[in-house]
């Protein structure tokens, strides 16, 4: 939805501020919602492919990720990046984080619970890595994520 979102945004005179949304944030509580690894990815694809038929772009590859035999990633460390990579360059620059990060997620069906995907991402916007990868396991960066988290929660 960020390319919709990014066109109101355009559009209108609104502010757009990402948050984190972590639903589960270890491979055994994704296991443990869905019955197992193999049902995870299952039921989350079936997700995305819902999510692709209103894709304008072509930009969700669901059968890539299907092929990959990485278990369906969990969000936790994805999320501490996309909060690292706002500690940078503020609101805007989670956004195109966010952005590169799916990318690297939904059409390159890369596994992004890996910190080199992460960091790749994070150059490939022309963050700073190094700081990214520092900030992301930071206890300023674990707070951020926590209290958004928080906020979902309600």
């Amino acid at each position: 939805m960020s390319p919709k979102l990014r066109k109101l945004a355009a559009e209108f005179p609104i502010r757009v501020r990402h948050r984190t949304f972590v639903l589960q944030d270890s491979p055994a509580k994704l296991a443990a919602a869905f019955g197992s690894a193999k049902k995870t990815k299952d039921v989350i694809l079936g997700h995305w492919e819902r999510c692709a038929e209103h894709d304008e772009g072509g930009r969700i590859s669901v059968e890539g990720m299907r092929r990959q035999r990485f278990p369906y990633p969990t969000g936790l460390l994805s999320a501490k990046a996309c909060k690292a990579a706002e500690l940078q360059t503020g609101d805007a620059g989670h956004w195109v984080y966010f952005d590169a990060m799916q990318a690297a997620h939904l059409t390159e069906n890369r596994n992004i619970a890996n910190e080199g995907v992460l960091l790749d991402a994070a150059r490939s916007c022309g963050l700073d890595a190094g700081r990214l990868r520092k900030d992301m396991y930071s206890a300023e960066v674990t707070q951020l994520v926590s209290q958004d988290r928080q906020l979902a929660a309600f």
